[in-house]
């Protein structure tokens, strides 16, 4: 006999005591999530306000002015200003166009500047990561964005790349 979703006994849900009433809200509940993220479903669940420690996402480019020769130099940002932020593939932003700046242009990657964080970006990068000693997993984090070399506001010469200093 197939589950009505009344308890033995009970004809119409007119009948049922509120723990009744709560078991079949239960079972039907888990049942329909189950359902849905078996068939490949989605749940819609509302956004939490970040944890404190968590490294924000590079949304823009700054000038920031680190020691060495070129002046400035553009470097991914938060919203926020925030310098240690963080990007990985399918990401699209002025941080993006920053980071692609520094791959092309002081380090020799020939890769598309254009915002977007592509295959090429990602595979460009952790190349790069292997030759400044950062693990080399394609995405940009504070530890890269402390060893990375970025390049001038002024000029696109490999001679005025920088470290930017925190």
């Amino acid at each position: 006999m197939p589950w009505t979703g009344l308890p033995a006994g009970a004809d119409t849900f007119g009948n049922l005591s509120r723990k009744d009433t709560t078991v079949i809200m239960r079972k039907t509940l888990v049942g329909g999530l189950t359902a849905m993220l078996s068939a490949g479903g989605f749940a819609v669940l509302p956004a939490l306000p970040a944890a404190a420690g968590v490294t924000p996402q590079c949304t823009k480019a700054i000038d920031h002015l680190p020691d060495g020769p070129s002046g400035g130099v553009w470097v991914p940002a938060a919203s926020t200003n925030a310098r240690l932020c963080f990007m990985q593939q399918y990401n699209y932003s002025d941080g993006v166009w920053a980071l692609q700046r520094a791959l092309r242009y002081c380090y020799g990657e020939n890769i598309a500047i254009d915002k977007d964080f592509g295959p090429a970006t990602k595979s460009a990068l952790s190349r790069v990561q292997g030759k400044i000693g950062a693990f080399p997993d394609g995405k940009y984090g504070p530890e890269t964005a402390k060893k990375l070399k970025f390049s001038s506001i002024n000029t696109d010469a490999a001679w005025a790349c920088s470290i930017q200093t925190f």
